[in-house]
């Protein structure tokens, strides 16, 4: 028995030290890290379209269009019909396992920054990374982050379709958005300091949380499992609530609504839930 034992020790070093060596030996360059850094000539393209496979992503605004990226990962671009194409791709030897390498990367940022009324439209395709986007103006978009977290911040939006699935953490801050459409598969998503104009809120599992918000605010949300909070950092203003509550309740502690209302119907919020509260501060 204690020979056997001493046999599997000694295979278990064997195998432990050829997996040591070739790691370290023959599988270093597949992790090797990846600079890309590049300018580009603005008037060149107006659209852009990113589809990213296993990179985080934070578009911004810069001085120029500029793109840069640190991790393992290669990043390809191609300009054809006025669109910037961006993709990343991983070392196909490396495969698509969970990965133990000790040269994988786990951070693999792609920054791009956009100067102001460079890009028309914006489609981003992300399968696992996280997404922020600030201080960009954008119209016509589609946006989809299947995982990781995400967020918006000083934002200019008008008519983007955004559907998130199975976010960690999800923040819209200090944005203007107009007739879009947010759909998510199952997050906590938090709305705050943001004017909305004909938008829409869709989550199938998770709360919806408006916090300080202005005091004419026009947007309708619905979730099937979780509450919708709407808090005004002022006074509300021509607003009227239309509020359906599944199983929860509706509950108005904002004293400016007279009967769901106060001045005119110009702005409306509308708010379906099918189990939870819904609350208006």
């Amino acid at each position: 028995m204690r020979k056997l034992f001493f046999i599997g020790i000694s295979v278990f070093i064997v195998f432990f030290i050829a997996a040591t060596t070739t790691w370290f030996v023959f599988d270093k360059d597949k992790y090797d890290t990846q600079h890309y850094d590049k300018t580009f000539q603005q008037d060149t393209f107006n659209r852009l379209d990113v589809k990213l496979d296993n990179s985080n992503l934070t578009l911004k605004k810069g001085h120029q269009f500029k793109i840069t990226y640190n991790g393992d990962n290669h990043i390809q671009t191609k300009i054809k019909d006025k669109c910037l194409k961006v993709r990343d791709s991983q070392n196909k030897n490396r495969g698509y396992s969970a990965d133990l390498n000790p040269f994988y990367h786990h951070n693999k940022q792609l920054t791009i920054e956009v100067p102001d009324n460079k890009i028309k439209t914006l489609n981003i395709d992300m399968d696992t990374g996280h997404l922020k986007i600030s201080s960009i103006a954008v119209k016509d978009s589609d946006i989809i982050n299947h995982t990781g977290n995400f967020n918006l911040d000083d934002v200019q939006f008008d008519n983007v379709n955004l559907y998130l699935n199975f976010i960690q953490d999800s923040t819209i801050t200090n944005s203007n958005i107009v007739n879009s459409d947010f759909k998510v598969k199952g997050a906590n998503l938090s709305i705050v300091n943001s004017k909305l104009k004909q938008t829409i809120f869709i989550n199938d599992y998770g709360e919806l949380n408006f916090k300080k918000m202005p005091a004419q605010s026009d947007t309708k949300a619905s979730t099937k499992e979780g509450d919708i909070s709407f808090e005004y950092a002022e006074k509300p203003v021509n607003t009227i609530l239309k509020l359906n509550p599944g199983t929860g309740k509706s509950l108005i502690h904002n004293k400016a609504f007279k009967n769901g209302k106060v001045g005119n119907s110009d702005n409306v919020l509308e708010f379906y839930t099918i189990d939870g509260d819904i609350d208006i501060d």
